[in-house]
């Protein structure tokens, strides 16, 4: 690696060459022997900007192209509250690992599995079962 300092003594910057590939949480906890005591956002607030931006680090990945986000599906056009646009914006240029800026697309995406991840299958099959019940009263 080569260093090289500019400008005078008092305001010298060191400049060296980014990483070829970026330090993991998980990779750096294991080389200092860390020890995780929880996940950031586990118990309060699964939407801190810390709790998203690990999520979307652990799953976007670049093969040459714009990076896209792991295990995503079928890409759906869905409509969006005009007042979340702009906050959605917001957090993708806020959200930006490494040299991957994510799409306000894939922060919207993230959000909704977080949002998803809050409810167990049997919450999700109980409440769809509510409905049922609902639609069959309402139309019979």
């Amino acid at each position: 690696m080569k260093i090289v300092a500019r400008k005078s003594a008092s305001s010298r910057k060191i400049i060296a060459p980014r990483p070829k590939s970026a330090i993991t949480p998980d990779a750096f906890a294991e080389a200092f022997g860390a020890k995780t005591l929880g996940e950031i956002g586990e118990d309060t607030n699964p939407f801190s900007l810390l709790q998203l931006r690990n999520e979307l680090s652990k799953r976007l990945r670049s093969t040459g192209g714009r990076p896209a986000l792991e295990n995503a599906a079928d890409k759906w056009k869905i409509s969006v509250l005009e007042e979340d646009v702009e906050a959605i914006k917001r957090l993708s240029n806020m959200a930006e690992l490494n040299q991957y800026k994510p799409s306000p697309a894939q922060i919207a995406t993230m959000l909704i599995h977080m949002a998803l991840g809050r409810f167990s299958s049997g919450e999700i099959a109980c409440a769809a079962a509510r409905f049922e019940t609902a639609d069959q009263h309402r139309s019979g």
